[in-house]
């Protein structure tokens, strides 16, 4: 599948990137939501994922 993952406790990092890792929207209806900043959707590449596994071990 396509996932990631970001470990933080900060508060305010993890607000930012929920809306980031969205495109920039909130959790609304399209036509509803009020687009405040760019958001990106980025995929990993399998070697990317396999070096991410082998760092956390």
């Amino acid at each position: 599948g396509k996932g990631g993952m970001v470990l933080t406790d900060n508060k305010d990092i993890v607000d930012w990137l929920r809306v980031a890792r969205y495109e920039g929207r909130h959790a609304v209806p399209y036509k509803e939501d009020d687009i405040t900043m760019l958001g990106w959707n980025m995929y990993m590449t399998p070697q990317q994922a396999s070096h991410g596994l082998a760092l956390m071990q």
